[in-house]
């Protein structure tokens, strides 16, 4: 290809996942994952008509005439690496034009794949609508949408799909992901005599890259509802029983965890939760996220799940929709359930909130940066330094700083004291007794407004109850005695 031309071209970056951690415990095998990577990447273009361009740390860059031979080249990479425990590989396809500059590759479209490419799991291949299109009547092929995402210097949003694994792939893959779940736990407990800097800095890689999921996977179903504005919302049902819908506050995502109470409720109930706009599986790149636009969303959600009537929790950022929810809807809540939650924001807690609005959106870097430390000391005081880790990354992982920053300052408008005042559904309203992000007098004022409420305080000082908190037992029996009576 001449300097100066311009052609289409089906583009696919791959990368080491877990390189970072690997280089950091041990250079030697660390350098070798990724000479093993990249040659089985050379010898896999040989047979698809790949052509390889460039090789830049643990990631490369190869281009092919069509999206087939892409993919085809892609599903040879990983079938390869099927059953190798040691190294896993994560890979992004796009296709669009293409141009070389200086030597590089440049333009849009190069861009786009290298935003898809970190979307994957270990061991799976992510491809934009463009490229699966090409591909998905092709014999073998198959794959489910991840929705729309909005990417970095992507001026659009790109709907992403993975492709799904081949049925007698399925069991060897649970197999290998256990035995390196199995593994990660015995060197991280191999690691306990290392300084902690370290042991946090390859948690931190580890928890990005994917090796460690933020919370265990369970059975469930997802599915988009659209808002009235044309948001899409990802949500997710589980479990069997009388429903429970959850409206959780920020940083959720359903394919990586922090779906709270959900593995608890899930035996008795079936439980339908969604991450919120600009959170998770969610449309981002938003500017409304006002209290009409957040009902609205759950409006979505509860249409398209089928629900008549059905037992509402409120979590967190959660509430005041819950709360907004229940007053338009008598006929369909049957119970609610407020934790950590409010109906106003007051002046001091207003100034609180707009000090750490502006700490997200200029201080996004979790791995030493402002964001961590104001995140430790006010939502997890009381937490050890690797649930920290998990929290931090997954925040990462479940938003944009821009995302997140307009979430939190239109949540300082909120003011629903009047729509409290109409709920006459039994309400249960729980409060941590040191919560620093919402303080302990929000939820008082909460209990104080709604007729018949009931107020708990538990102890302790965590905005979020986290496995191993002493109050977590008593919040589930709490919580489950409510929901079923």
């Amino acid at each position: 290809m001449e300097a100066g031309d311009r052609k289409l071209a089906a583009i696919m970056f791959t990368d080491v996942v877990g390189y970072t951690a690997a280089v950091g415990s041990d250079e030697a095998r660390g350098l070798r994952l990724r000479e093993r990577h990249t040659d089985l990447v050379k010898e896999t273009l040989a047979r698809f008509r790949g052509e390889f361009v460039e090789e830049t740390g643990d990631e490369t860059l190869s281009i092919f005439p069509s999206s087939v031979g892409a993919v085809r080249a892609a599903m040879a990479i990983q079938q390869e690496l099927s059953g190798n425990d040691e190294l896993s590989v994560r890979i992004g396809i796009h296709v669009g034009d293409i141009l070389i500059r200086e030597g590089r590759l440049v333009g849009d479209s190069i861009n786009v794949a290298a935003r898809i490419r970190p979307l994957a799991a270990p061991g799976e291949i992510c491809l934009s609508e463009r490229a699966f299109e090409d591909v998905k009547n092709k014999p073998g092929i198959h794959a489910r949408s991840l929705g729309r995402k909005n990417l970095k210097n992507v001026d659009r949003p790109v709907v992403v799909y993975a492709l799904a694994e081949a049925p007698q792939r399925s069991g060897a893959t649970i197999t290998r992901w256990l035995r390196r779940l199995g593994a990660v736990a015995i060197a991280l407990a191999a690691i306990g005599v290392v300084a902690f800097p370290f042991r946090h800095a390859a948690l931190g890689a580890l928890l990005r890259s994917g090796w460690i999921p933020v919370e265990l996977p369970y059975e469930k179903e997802i599915r988009f509802a659209e808002s009235p504005d044309g948001v899409r919302i990802a949500y997710a049902t589980a479990g069997s029983g009388p429903p429970v819908v959850i409206v959780r506050g920020w940083f959720t995502h359903l394919e990586r965890g922090a779906n709270a109470w959900v593995r608890e409720l899930m035996g008795e109930h079936r439980v339908v939760f969604y991450d919120c706009r600009g959170m998770g599986l969610s449309d981002g790149d938003l500017t409304d996220y006002s209290l009409d636009a957040r009902t609205a969303d759950l409006e979505a959600v509860i249409a398209a799940a089928n629900l008549d009537r059905f037992a509402l929790f409120g979590d967190s950022a959660g509430g005041p929709v819950a709360i907004a929810y229940a007053a338009a809807h008598p006929d369909k809540v049957s119970r609610l359930l407020l934790y950590g939650s409010y109906a106003r924001v007051d002046d001091d807690l207003s100034q609180r909130w707009t000090a750490l609005e502006a700490v997200v959106r200029s201080g996004w870097d979790l791995e030493s940066g402002p964001f961590r430390s104001v995140f430790s000391n006010i939502f997890l005081p009381d937490a050890g330094p690797l649930m920290i880790t998990a929290a931090t990354e997954l925040s990462k992982i479940a938003s944009t700083p821009d995302d997140a920053a307009e979430f939190i300052r239109q949540g300082r408008e909120f003011d629903v004291r009047a729509q409290a005042q109409q709920i006459r559904v039994p309400t249960l309203v729980v409060h941590r007794r040191g919560d620093q992000v919402v303080p302990l007098d929000t939820s008082r004022e909460i209990a104080s407004t709604i007729p018949g409420a009931r107020f708990v305080v538990l102890e302790g000082r965590n905005h979020l109850i986290l496995p191993g908190d002493p109050e977590r037992e008593a919040f589930i029996e709490l919580t489950g005695q409510f929901l079923s009576p």
